[in-house]
This record gives C-alpha cells, structure tokens and sequence, in this order.
C-alpha cells in the first residue's frame, strides 16, 4: 500500500501457497524491488520473494525448514538458519545462487545420539487427494522382525510435518524401539490453499480418514510394523484428533493427547484464538448450534472409547484450556476406562519450548504409557 494512502494490493494472490511470517517476517530487497518471506511447501519451507507486480519466485530450493533469514547491503548474500531431517538449526548462507552451511554447532550433540533416517511415502486417498507421509525403523532395525508402531499427529490443524529436526518425538520414539509413521492430512498448510481450508468447520472428518487410510497404507507396506500393536499421540489439534480417534476405532493399543481440546461448546470463548479461528467453528457461535458444536466434540464418544488413554496437559495453557482434558479424564474415569492425567504448570508449547527438566519428564511419561500398552 502506497504510503500516501490509498487501497492495498494484494502480490502473492496467485500463489496457491500460504505464507509464512513467523520468525523471519516479511522484509524488503535493499533496493525495494521485492519482498521475501517464507512458504511452506510439500514438506519444505523455502524463502520466496515478490517483485511489485505480483510476481514470485522461489530464492531458495532443498529439502529444509528457514527459519529466520537477513540479507547484505547489497542484496548479493542471504543469511539463514535451516534445518533438515537429519541436523538441528544451522547458520547458512546463499550466495550466486548456491547454498552453503557455515555452522556445525550441533554435531557433537547429534553424534552421541541416535537419529532416525525416515522414508517418505505418498498415497491416492480414497478422496482421490495426493497425501504425503513418513515413515522411521526402529533402532536395531532387523529384518523380519515385527515391531510396534506409533502413529504421531500434527497440530494445527494447520501444521506440516516434514524436513526438519524441530520434533524430536517421533527419534525419542525410534530409539526405544518403536518405529513410527506420521503425515499431512487434509487441512495442512503445504499442498495448497484448497487442501488447507478442507476442514475448515469439518474437523473429525476427512483428515480423520487421511490418517486411517494413511495407517493403512503403512501397515500395507512396511511389513516390519506390527498392526496389534499400534499407538497414537499428538498435540494441540494433534491431540484432539487423538482424542476423536479413539472414540472412533479400537484399532490403537495406547494413546496419547497432549495439550488437547475434547469440547468444543464449553471450550468456545476461553482459548486466545477460538473466535478468530473459523476452521474449528465455522463462524458459528455455540448457541446458535449446539448439535453441530457437541458433534465436533470427542467426549461425545466417550462411551465408545476402548483405548489407553494418557492425557497430558498444561495448567497454564491458554490455547487448549485444561478443563477440556479435565473433563474428558473425569468422564472416562466414571465409565471405568483406562486412563490418566498428568498435569504441568507450564503452557501451550511446553514440549518443545519448556524447560528441559519438564521435557524430560513430559517424554519420560509418553515412554511409560507406550512401553506398558504396546
């Protein structure tokens, strides 16, 4: 926009693409002929940039995740940090057009542990859609050999997994002897903007059906995973799909929601999101359709629930408030299910920002209910 005034125009509305400013922000060429920012992509989030008259170009092209990037006086050379599959954040540069790593401050620390080296997969879904997916052996991988596996969910909904070492779940998972599948279902940023609103109000629904058809595939063709003994985790929507999952199949074992929403009626109004977040309530107010809200809602399915079931969530979380998994424990606990409710004083993201003696604890717990289920 003009800073004289006047309408905005909008330079990316073509790129089928969302755009990323977290972190690195959006941030003008020193001669301010275009503006950079980052794009998720199948997996890879790469730096782009747009010249002013709409057109997008990518800057950078590999299998990573940007972070945060600034470029010299003279536009010639960008600094970044990245991350890959197999390596935490690194300080990089791109000059002519040629990436370099310039840092190995992690090596030391990813030599003395184990790193899982994931297979990527893709699959038709029964909706005709194109879903991406990993999957990681178990350390000591042998062949032959079944073994039990964990299907891990993102959240979001507008999330992606991908090549990154930000995670370090599903790893922690691989190096006790799980292996562990995960994917982007309908409503992950990546794969276009169409892809991304497909549950928009339709939550429990086609990305319900991405993750079983993705099980399927797994399971279909990766003989070394055990189908009976399968489990399930995932945060934030991650772990209210784990909650939705097992009031709709007994196909898992054991199950782990963390910092997950179960009621989306009572839970309207108290997360610091919900009333802009229109892919959970479809511009709906809960009075106006109280149906729809409890049919969205996992402890509508509590009866049906057959699976171990391990919530974990924090008492400072302001994203997905506590008394959601407070109400879904206490009425699995009158029906006589199994299950428990470990309780943090820390917040939302505190599995991958707290403190590490919270972390350590947090994956100590995931271990425990997986390793006496599974």
């Amino acid at each position: 926009m003009p800073l004289e005034g006047g309408e905005p125009r909008n330079l990316t509305g073509q790129l089928d693409r969302t755009i990323y400013t977290r972190g690195a922000g959006l941030k003008w060429s020193p001669d301010s002929r275009y503006i950079y920012f980052s794009v998720p992509d199948r997996g890879s989030t790469n730096v782009h940039r747009v010249d002013l008259d709409g057109n997008v170009e990518p800057v950078t092209r590999d299998k990573v995740t940007m972070g945060g990037y600034s470029m010299d006086q003279a536009g010639s050379t960008i600094a970044f940090n990245a991350t890959d599959a197999m390596t935490p954040f690194e300080a990089w540069i791109l000059r002519n057009g040629e990436m370099k790593k310039i840092t190995e401050i992690t090596k030391d620390v990813v030599g003395n542990h184990w790193i899982g080296e994931s297979e990527e997969f893709w699959f038709t879904s029964s909706a005709g859609v194109r879903l991406q997916g990993w999957v990681m052996k178990p350390k000591g991988y042998e062949a032959g050999e079944k073994y039990p596996a964990v299907l891990m969910i993102h959240g979001g909904p507008g999330g992606m997994y991908g090549y990154s070492l930000t995670s370090l779940d599903g790893h922690l998972l691989g190096a006790y002897g799980y292996a562990v599948v995960y994917m982007n279902p309908t409503g992950s940023v990546g794969f276009g903007e169409e892809f991304a609103a497909g549950v928009c109000g339709h939550w429990g629904e086609r990305d319900y059906l991405d993750i079983m058809e993705a099980v399927d595939y797994a399971v279909e063709n990766y003989p070394f995973i055990d189908p009976s003994r399968l489990g399930v985790m995932g945060g934030s929507y991650g772990g209210y799909m784990t909650n939705w999952l097992v009031g709709y199949t007994d196909r898992f074992r054991a199950a782990v929601a963390l910092n997950s929403m179960s009621n989306l009626y009572s839970g309207t109004g108290t997360s610091d999101i919900d009333y802009m977040d229109h892919s959970v309530t479809a511009g709906k107010n809960p009075w106006e359709d109280v149906e729809y809200f409890m049919s969205k809602s996992p402890i509508s399915y509590v009866e049906k629930v057959v699976t171990p079931l391990l919530l974990i969530h924090s008492s400072e979380d302001y994203r997905c408030p506590m008394d959601n998994a407070e109400q879904l424990f206490t009425a699995l606990k009158k029906l006589r299910k199994t299950t428990e409710f470990v309780i943090f004083t820390v917040s939302h993201g505190f599995g991958k920002i707290g403190k590490p003696n919270h972390r350590v604890r947090r994956v100590q717990h995931i271990l425990r209910w997986f390793d006496r289920y599974l």
